[in-house]
């Protein structure tokens, strides 16, 4: 078919993928437009269909040199056109090329710092299916499914081919209570949200309200676990604190090999779980770490701890020079993050205040999807 010129029709290669998994394409006008469902190097017709500044929106129209790591989706709900799932992003594409295209967005982010030798391998996912141990569903009481990507809508779906045994059978009993009044939206709203997870069945779904944070991956959260405990167990620490601590997932792991720990998050919800563990030498607190006067009021009395361990959500660690003030006797850190810009920001202000990174490990919490975990070990340089 002949190419169309026109400025809502052109024809470009995708030269990068963004953080969220777009392919990155030039307008010849000179735009830069982002498209979904695309890969590096693919070269392909694109329509233009949105603006803002000297950047678009494009959708493809014609694959015409498709990417030899292009495959056929596992779900038959995939897709990247209204009406589709988009969860999984990344499933029209082989298992190591995905690895390679988020190993390779961790060493470019490092590389801004000198750092991109302390990056390692990824640490491949065990199983890319049947993974899922949680999950949020959207329902308007006819339907079940997940936001059709791109627009607000939902896709229903059948099956999911990355949650796990038991997710999927909750999934089965709750298409078995379509159509469901009680589950209709309320007015101004498009659906009602189903949490689910490996805790509850379709019976103890949770509508409406969140159930609590746990790393989707349950294989690769064993990994990070132990990565931790390994970590913790080269040199000694007094005292310790724990930013974002949530229920308790790691400071588990922390609890055994440091004696005083204060963990910290901002979920009294969480916090209660935590506190049901009864684990030894840790005292665990409730603070809005959103405020930079509220953490330091929290941290107040910990200057002698050695140790920092946090898990923050993607906006990272937004007042770090508090938690500088606040902790002088730092000599290590380990970060946990799920977003590569925020650590990169943030590990950056650690450099400046004397640290140095000593290993960067990416983790693939999330196959078929852009999300990269990343576990960072940091020292504080002529201790």
């Amino acid at each position: 078919m002949p190419q169309r010129r026109t400025s809502r029709y052109f024809t470009a290669t995708v030269r990068d993928l963004t953080s969220d998994g777009r392919g990155v394409v030039a307008h010849p006008g000179g735009r830069v437009c982002f498209a979904r469902g695309v890969w590096i190097d693919e070269v392909a017709e694109f329509e233009l269909v949105a603006t803002k500044g000297r950047s678009g929106v494009a959708e493809l129209r014609t694959l015409i040199t498709p990417s030899p790591h292009r495959i056929a989706p596992l779900c038959p709900h995939q897709g990247h056109s209204q009406g589709a799932c988009g969860g999984c992003a990344w499933m029209f594409v082989e298992y190591s090329a995905q690895l390679q295209a988020k190993e390779r967005r961790v060493r470019a982010a490092l590389a801004r710092l000198d750092r991109q030798d302390r990056v390692l391998p990824i640490r491949s996912a065990p199983a890319t299916t049947g993974y899922r141990n949680r999950a949020q569903l959207k329902t308007d009481g006819e339907v079940i499914g997940f936001v059709s990507e791109g627009v607000r809508a939902i896709s229903p779906i059948k099956s999911c081919a990355v949650l796990s045994a038991h997710n999927q059978q909750t999934l089965d009993a709750l298409l078995g209570k379509l159509p469901n009044p009680a589950w209709r939206p309320r007015k101004g709203n498009r659906w009602r949200t189903i949490d689910i997870d490996e805790t509850v069945d379709a019976g103890e779904a949770s509508i409406d309200a969140r159930l609590p944070f746990q790393q989707p991956n349950n294989a690769q959260n064993s990994y990070m676990r132990s990565w931790l405990g390994e970590r913790l167990e080269q040199a000694a620490h007094g005292a310790g604190v724990e930013l974002f601590c949530g229920s308790g997932n790691l400071t588990d792991v922390i609890a055994p090999h440091v004696p005083e720990v204060l963990a910290i998050d901002v979920s009294g919800e969480a916090l209660a779980v935590l506190d049901h563990k009864r684990l030894a030498g840790v005292r665990a607190m409730q603070c809005d770490l959103g405020s930079a006067v509220a953490l330091r009021r929290a941290l107040a009395g910990s200057a002698h701890a050695t140790l920092l361990v946090l898990d923050p959500p993607r906006e990272g660690l937004l007042h770090r020079q508090a938690v500088f003030d606040a902790l002088p006797g730092l000599t290590d850190v380990v970060y946990v993050s799920c977003d590569v810009a925020s650590f990169a920001r943030d590990v950056a202000d650690f450099l400046k205040q004397g640290f140095d990174i000593d290993e960067v490990q990416p983790v693939d919490q999330v196959p078929h999807t852009p999300h990269v975990e990343l576990l960072g070990r940091l020292s504080k340089r002529g201790r």
